[in-house]
């Protein structure tokens, strides 16, 4: 999933339809800079302590669905695993929460996708986890 922020102003648009409009409304707003989202359907219980900031963090196991996705097929989980501090995966840079699978969304800037062992409290597996640590609420 793409994410467009206009080179001139900073603006952050969700859709290339939000992107041509942006342009069209301002003149010589038209140049882009294409993010990386990835996105996330949460249960709603996490989805609210995102969205009240009480959570800062999300979890995904490591399981070869997961690994794929953040890390690509030609890179050994193992070597990953134990090789690695922190990663900003894939080139993702902001991830989209939605509320199940309905059209009630969040995106967040990520800070750092990490593997440790997450909190307990806020639906971690246990042992070792993807953390996807979240940043500043774009929208």
């Amino acid at each position: 999933m793409n994410i467009y922020q206009c080179i001139k102003c900073g603006k952050i648009c969700l859709s290339e339809l939000d992107s041509d409009l942006h342009s069209s409304a301002f003149l010589g707003h038209g140049t882009w800079k294409v993010l990386q989202a990835i996105h996330l359907p949460l249960k709603k219980q996490w989805y609210e302590m995102i969205e009240s900031g009480i959570k800062t963090e999300e979890y995904r196991e490591i399981k070869p669905y997961w690994t794929r996705r953040f890390i690509g097929m030609n890179q050994p989980l193992f070597s990953f695993r134990y090789g690695y501090q922190q990663a900003n995966i894939k080139g993702y840079t902001h991830v989209r929460f939605s509320y199940g699978y309905t059209n009630r969304t969040m995106t967040f800037e990520i800070k750092e996708i990490t593997i440790g062992k997450g909190n307990p409290e806020w639906g971690a597996p246990k042992g070792d986890v993807f953390i996807i640590k979240v940043g500043k609420k774009i929208c």
